[in-house]
Formats: structure tokens, sequence, C-alpha cells
């Protein structure tokens, strides 16, 4: 997973997993991705995530949006889930971006993962994405 595409999964836009939006501090939510992912398989390393995030209802509602995003899956209980491929390609790329504490990759960038200094036509591109698959808003957003 290359820095853009890393970029475009966490920020929401076509294919985006997170919804980061890029205000606040998205250095501080990619740290703690970051470690939630590096805790799995869960089963070795339960007691440090339990410690980490002792509420069970917050346990669960990032093991779940985990889940439904299809980065880690389970047997029986999500409470022992490990990586899936794309959460394990996702660790990785995060744990590339980790050296400067994600300052690079949180840069100011457009949906499609570009900073706004490289030779990129984002409007050019997000007509080729409309023309592909329709509009990403609606008439009552417009």
């Amino acid at each position: 997973m290359t820095r853009q595409e890393l970029r475009v999964a966490l920020g929401g836009g076509r294919g985006g997993v997170w919804l980061f939006c890029g205000c606040g501090r998205p250095q501080d939510a990619c740290a703690a991705l970051l470690r939630l992912l590096r805790l799995h398989p869960l089963v070795d390393h339960h007691d440090e995530f339990r410690a980490w995030l002792p509420d069970q209802g917050v346990q669960m509602l990032m093991l779940g949006l985990l889940d439904a995003r299809e980065l880690n899956e389970h047997g029986g209980s999500i409470d022992f889930a490990w990586l899936t491929e794309a959460g394990e390609a996702l660790r990785d790329a995060l744990a590339r971006e980790e050296g400067d504490d994600f300052r690079t990759l949180c840069e100011s960038a457009c949906i499609h993962g570009y900073t706004h200094d490289e030779d990129h036509d984002c409007m050019a591109a997000c007509r080729a994405e409309d023309a592909e698959h329709g509009p990403t808003t609606t008439e009552e957003d417009a």
C-alpha cells in the first residue's frame, strides 16, 4: 500500500475506511490505529488490549469497526480476532509512516491522496470517478 493509497484509505473518500477529516490531530488517530492493529492476533495480546482500552464498550466499538471494514476477522468471539490481509497491509503501511510521527502522511492532501503541490488534476480525477461510479454527491448535498 502506497502513501497515496493509505491517505485515501484513512480519508474516507471512495474506498476510504476511517473517515479521518484531517483536522485536530490525525497523527494521534494514526498512532492509535497502528497500536490497535499491532495488538492482533488478540489471542496473543488480550491482556495488553484490555489494559489499553479498559472500557468493554470501547473495545467492542473498535473491534467492530475493524470487522465492518474487513480489517480483522474472528471465529466465535471478536475478543480474539486476527487481521485479514487488508488489515495486515494497513498495519504495515502505517508502520512505514511512523518514523516522523505520521506528519508526512497527514499533510494536507486531496481526496485522491495527493499533496496539493503534486502534479495531479483533482477535478479531472473526480470527473473520471463520477463517470465510472456516479457522482459522490446527491442533489440534496448540492
